[in-house]
């Protein structure tokens, strides 16, 4: 009210009643002057909302986004306006250090160009497939995380609900696992290429032995080169 008698049209309010059992509920307050013809204000007009269902939705919000182990966040133009605990620990930053900040500023900078293209898909269709890219933390360690968002209402606003978990462990574990998978797949290669001469030399010896002239072991010789690769190489070099 005194806002009002100061200039401003309407004033708004959260508050807690107390109702006539004894029980509380929260509601929001609308009020707005009435004047009289030269301008003087006389009373107010005062609008109560039953806003229980929506403090609800809060302290339910606020419970699973504190308990979950995913990073969860809020973004509005560009910057930081909500993260939880989880959020934090990833990124090694403190909720101080985060709020209306850049959140490009924590993204490498060979990912900020796919990650922005998700974004505008999310503001565009209202959600996005999850998608992988890396951050920076605070101590420069580079991690990999996967993050979906959405776009929703934030105080009148377009904003964006994003989550993200690390998976900078799965990433080193998949990468290794590659590696080793592409080891075993040239040894095993290595070790059917070596049967294979093997069971070439094998037949050669075997024909050389049924040979009964010198003059008989040489097409035998010949032949065994097209398809014996050491023994080619070696008879080229002599």
């Amino acid at each position: 009210m005194g806002k009002i008698s100061q200039g401003e049209p309407v004033a708004r309010c959260d508050a807690v009643h107390l109702r006539k059992d004894g029980s509380r509920i929260t509601i929001s307050l609308t009020v707005s002057p009435l004047k009289d013809e030269s301008g003087k204000i006389t009373a107010f007009s005062i609008f109560i909302h039953n806003t229980a269902d929506r403090e609800q939705e809060r302290e339910l919000f606020t419970a699973l986004t504190q308990s979950s182990p995913i990073g969860v966040f809020i973004v509005q133009n560009g910057k930081f306006i909500y993260v939880n605990p989880p959020f934090e620990n990833i990124i090694g930053y403190k909720l101080s250090e985060l709020i209306r900040t850049e959140t490009i500023n924590y993204i490498h900078p060979s990912d900020r160009g796919i990650v922005g293209i998700y974004a505008r898909i999310a503001l565009k269709n209202g959600l996005c497939q999850p998608y992988e890219y890396r951050v920076v933390t605070r101590s420069g360690q580079i991690k990999w995380v996967m993050e979906t968002i959405i776009s929703i209402r934030y105080q009148g606003k377009r904003a964006a609900l994003g989550n993200f978990m690390d998976i900078t462990k799965i990433k080193q574990l998949t990468d290794e696992a590659k590696q080793t998978n592409k080891r075993l797949t040239s040894a095993v290669k290595k070790l059917e290429e070596q049967q294979r001469q093997n069971a070439i030399l094998a037949e050669m010896r075997d024909m050389l032995q049924a040979c009964f002239k010198m003059e008989e072991t040489a097409p035998i010789i010949m032949g065994t080169m097209k398809s014996y690769s050491p023994l080619r190489r070696a008879l080229c070099f002599y």
